[in-house]
């Protein structure tokens, strides 16, 4: 089955974030002199046959270029996240403490597998996985994020990839 449709993913980049996730409680996220990517992600009912999807969905948000370097607008041009993560480490390296990273604010949302009807009066989420499958389908895809990033780190840094690493990847 092919992986078109398989992951929607809505991409977008921040400075700082603050997320609602309970009506009292939210969570702030601030990139600090960098830049981070909120992404929210969604699977149909082809994810659930094509896991290969959601790996590669995950490559995609690190490696796309998304992410501005300066202020929008003012041509310092983007990058993807591997790319500021690894100039943010090689700034970092001789001093004390870890990088200051790229935050990623990863969101499962269902409804971004929708068909919307009848000149927008209706909207219609047969596409979707069943809750069980998509929360599967979402550790799978933060574990995958997760994975690629330490995989990029060990490149960057020139380090030598574990076997464990490799055989989860």
């Amino acid at each position: 089955m092919s992986e078109h449709g398989a992951v929607k993913l809505v991409i977008q980049r921040f400075r700082t974030a603050s997320l609602l996730i309970a009506p009292n409680e939210t969570v702030q996220v601030d990139a600090g002199n960098s830049c981070g990517l909120l992404v929210y992600v969604s699977f149909s009912k082809a994810a659930e046959t094509n896991k290969s999807a959601v790996f590669n969905a995950a490559k995609t948000v690190l490696n796309l270029s998304v992410l501005t370097k300066g202020v929008w607008g003012d041509g310092s041009g983007t990058a993807s996240v591997v790319d500021l993560a690894r100039e943010l480490d090689s700034k970092s390296k001789g001093s004390v403490g870890e990088s200051e990273g790229v935050p990623i604010v990863l969101v499962p949302q269902a409804n971004l597998v929708s068909k919307v009807k009848n000149s927008g009066k209706s909207i219609q989420y047969h596409g979707q996985v069943a809750k069980s499958i998509g929360e599967e389908l979402f550790q799978s895809f933060v574990r995958s994020v997760e994975l690629i990033a330490l995989e990029q780190q060990h490149i960057a840094r020139e380090e030598e990839i574990s076997e464990p690493l490799k055989k989860a990847l």
